[in-house]
């Protein structure tokens, strides 16, 4: 499919990059390149920290029903091939640091809580992304996750930077 989309032989394909593998390995890292460049251009609009934060995940609500080839090649491979965790690792330590450096951020502005650990906060929000229903992208029509419902998943996610559990919460 891909040779006959590029109108190139098999073995143009194959010289450059070497096997099946490699080309996929290729496409998950051009593919996170670009979804890590999108999330931090996100995280960098608006005019405080936390309209970045709210517009990386609008884009990821927004985007909701288009396959995502990193959570994807996560979902299939886990971590039992090292070659492609060495794909994801990087990008994934630089969009969690971009959006802890954004937590900071949001913080000094007055819009996060100041106790919050922005660290806990980035893998917290990205826990939120790896579980959005991009999974279910592989379905024709995601059953019972409607427009209304995308926006308040994007709204909970939001909802501990303001007001984080604390352990008074329990007393």
């Amino acid at each position: 499919m891909l040779v006959k989309a590029m109108g190139i032989g098999r073995q143009s394909l194959y010289d450059t990059f070497g096997d099946k593998w490699r080309l996929y390995r290729s496409a998950v890292r051009r593919y996170g390149m670009g979804e890590c460049a999108a999330h931090c251009e996100a995280l960098r609009s608006g005019v405080r920290a936390i309209d970045g934060i709210d517009a990386m995940l609008r884009r990821v609500v927004e985007t909701a029903y288009q396959p995502c080839l990193g959570v994807g090649s996560i979902c299939e491979f886990g971590v039992s091939r090292p070659d492609l965790a060495e794909v994801h690792a990087p990008l994934a330590k630089t969009l969690r640091d971009a959006i802890a450096a954004r937590v900071r951020d949001a913080q000094r502005d007055g819009d996060v809580a100041s106790n919050l650990d922005p660290e806990a906060a980035s893998e917290f929000l990205i826990a939120n992304i790896a579980r959005h229903p991009r999974r279910r992208a592989r379905r024709r029509q995601p059953r019972g996750f409607d427009r209304p419902r995308r926006h308040s998943a994007q709204g909970a996610a939001l909802a501990p930077l303001f007001c984080p559990i604390t352990e008074r919460s329990f007393k």
